[in-house]
C-alpha cells in the first residue's frame, strides 16, 4: 500500500503528526508527504499512491489536492486536526468560513472516503456537521499517553484498508475483472474449456493484491461458493483463503433470497419470463446483484426453451429491451456466450448504468 500525505507548509502541528505516524507505519505501508501542490501533482503521476491522506481544512490547496486525486481515481481521507470544531467554525463565519464552505470545503469533506477525528468529542462534532457520515476516531499519540505511536499507526492503517476494501470492483484492473469473469464462468459451468484464450491467460497473471480484491468482492457479494468452484475447476493456486467477513464501508447485502425460489411456472419459457420480470423490478429498485446474475446465467445455460414462444411472452410483458440489456450485463459479468442468449445484447446507456449500480455500492 502506498499513502501520500498532503498538508500546508505553515501547519506545524500536521507536519509533526505526519512524521510520527509515518515513522510508526514503516513496516505497514510505503508513505510520502508533501506540502506543495506542484510536488503533489508530480508524486501522483510518478508514484501513483493508493490513498491520499489530507491534513487540515480551509486552505484552497487542500481542496485542489482532493480534486486532483479523485480525478485520477485515488481515494482521499481527511484528518481535520480540530479545524472543524464549533468554536473555529464561528470565527469569521460570515466573511470567511461560509464562503469557503460553499466554494470548496463542503464538497472536499463530502467526497472524502472518511474523516479521522482525534477524539470522541471531535468525532461527535464531525458527525453533527453531517458532511460525511464515515467518521473514524484515532487518538493522537503526540498529545495523549493513552495510545502509543505504533498503536496509532495500526489503527490508521486499518482505516486505510477499510477504505481500499470498499467498492473494490472499481479498483480492479481490467485484467483482474477479466480473470474474475473467467472464474465466475468456470464456477457456473464446472468446465475450464468454456474459457477463451484471453480469459485463461488472465487467470494466470493475478497478483496477490488482485487476488485480495477478488476475495473481498466475493465475500461482499455472497458469491464465495461460485468463486471457490471456479478456482477449483481451473486448478488455480490462490495465495489466500476466501473471507467470511470484511471490514469496509459497504453495507451488508440485504437478504432478498434466490430469484428461482419465487418461480411458480412449470415450463422453462414461463420460468424464464417470470425470472426476467423479477430482475426488471430489482434493477429498478437498484437491488440487482452479482449473485442474481449468476443464477440467471446458470438457468440460461441449462434450460431448453422454445425461442419463438419465449420471445412472444417477453413481448407481451414488455420485457424485450430489459432482456437485451441483461444479456449484455451477463456477458460482461459472467461470460455468458451468444449461443445461450435469448435476445440480442444491447450495450446502451441504461445497460451500462445498471451494470454500474450492480457493482458499485458506495456513492462518493
Amino acid at each position: 500500500m502506498k499513502v501520500l500525505h498532503f498538508y500546508m507548509k505553515t501547519d506545524s502541528t500536521a507536519r509533526q503528526y505526519i512524521d510520527v505516524l509515518t515513522a510508526a507505519m514503516t513496516c505497514m505501508a510505503e508513505t510520502k508527504s508533501c506540502s506543495s501542490l506542484k510536488i503533489f501533482r508530480k508524486e501522483l503521476s510518478r508514484w501513483n499512491p493508493d490513498i491520499v491522506h489530507l491534513h487540515g481544512c480551509w486552505h484552497l490547496s487542500i481542496a485542489m489536492a482532493s480534486i486532483v486525486a479523485r480525478k485520477r481515481g485515488i481515494r482521499t481521507i481527511i484528518t481535520p486536526h480540530g479545524q472543524l470544531e464549533p468554536w473555529i467554525l464561528k470565527q469569521q463565519y460570515w466573511t470567511k468560513k461560509l464562503p469557503k464552505l460553499h466554494l470548496y470545503q463542503r464538497r472536499c469533506l463530502q467526497k472524502a472516503y472518511c474523516m479521522i477525528a482525534m477524539g470522541r468529542l471531535e468525532a461527535g462534532n464531525l458527525s453533527n456537521i453531517g458532511y460525511n457520515k464515515r467518521v473514524e476516531t484515532v487518538l493522537n499519540a503526540i498529545v495523549t499517553d493513552t495510545i502509543t505511536p505504533e498503536e496509532m499507526a495500526t489503527q490508521v492503517y486499518a482505516i486505510y484498508m477499510k477504505v481500499l476494501d470498499s467498492d473494490v470492483h472499481e479498483l480492479m484492473s481490467p485484467e483482474t475483472r477479466l480473470a474474475m469473469r473467467a472464474i465466475i464462468k468456470a464456477g457456473i459451468t464446472g468446465d475450464k474449456h468454456w474459457l477463451t484464450e484471453q480469459e485463461a491467460r488472465a487467470c494466470l497473471n493475478i497478483s496477490h493484491d488482485e487476488w485480495h480484491k477478488i476475495a473481498v468482492f466475493a465475500c461482499q457479494e455472497n458469491i464465495n461458493s461460485t468463486i471457490e468452484h471456479g478456482i477449483s475447476t481451473l486448478k488455480l493456486g490462490m495465495p489466500l483463503t476466501l473471507y467470511e467477513t470484511i471490514d469496509s464501508y459497504v453495507a451488508p447485502t440485504k437478504p432478498i433470497g434466490k430469484l428461482t425460489q419465487s418461480l411458480q411456472a412449470t415450463d422453462s419459457e414461463q420460468q424464464i419470463a417470470e425470472l426476467l420480470e423479477t430482475t426488471n423490478k430489482y434493477a429498478r429498485r437498484k437491488v440487482l446483484r452479482i449473485s442474481h446474475l449468476i443464477e440467471i446465467s446458470t438457468l440460461l445455460r441449462n434450460a431448453k426453451v422454445n425461442e419463438d414462444k419465449l420471445a412472444k411472452m417477453l413481448q407481451e410483458r414488455r420485457l424485450m429491451k430489459h432482456t437485451s440489456r441483461l444479456m449484455q450485463i451477463l456477458a460482461d459479468t459472467t461470460g455468458l456466450e451468444e449461443g445461450f442468449m435469448i435476445a440480442t445484447a444491447i450495450n446502451d446507456r441504461v445497460a451500462r448504468n445498471t451494470e454500474t449500480e450492480i457493482t458499485k455500492r458506495i456513492r462518493i
